[in-house]
């Protein structure tokens, strides 16, 4: 993916992030675990900050703009199956507010970031932390052609 790309039909533009966009993105994130079913540890801000940087200095993480601002975004880790020297894209964030979430828009960001995969010549693996209306994320991964390939399990979170 290069530069922006208008999203058909409305009025939303999927681009790489920039690191301008880093102090935005923190607040955008820092609602992701308040909706979450899970208890995740408090956040960083400046630790957030540090990975933001590393993520969109290697054009790893995109950003779903409306009206100037930034209303979702995924980002992730280029990284290696531990057993393997071959090499996987693996989200590390997807979040999209709940005004503007819809399957255009989750559809847009899911399929840039695979593009950046495409790029890198790697498959990409997306997972979710929150066990929060996993019946709807199921579906919007297998619409868009992804299998299912187990399951997170946790305690004390």
């Amino acid at each position: 993916m290069n530069g922006v790309k208008n999203l058909t039909n409305s009025n939303y533009i999927l681009t790489k992030a920039k690191d301008n966009n880093i102090p935005e993105l923190i607040k955008l994130l820092c609602l992701m675990p308040d909706e979450a079913d899970t208890i995740y540890p408090p956040y960083n801000k400046n630790i957030m900050a540090k990975y933001l940087k590393n993520v969109i200095s290697r054009e790893l993480c995109l950003i779903l703009v409306k009206d100037n601002k930034i209303v979702g975004t995924i980002g992730g880790v280029l990284s290696r199956f531990w057993w393997s020297e071959s090499k996987i894209l693996i989200n590390s964030f997807l979040f999209i507010l709940e005004k503007h979430r819809n399957f255009a828009n989750a559809k847009a960001l899911i399929l840039g970031f695979n593009k950046i995969g495409e790029k890198h010549l790697v498959p990409i693996i997306m997972g979710t932390s929150d066990a929060k209306d996993m019946e709807r994320k199921d579906m919007l991964f297998n619409k868009l052609g992804f299998r299912k390939i187990g399951s997170q399990y946790g305690l004390g979170v």
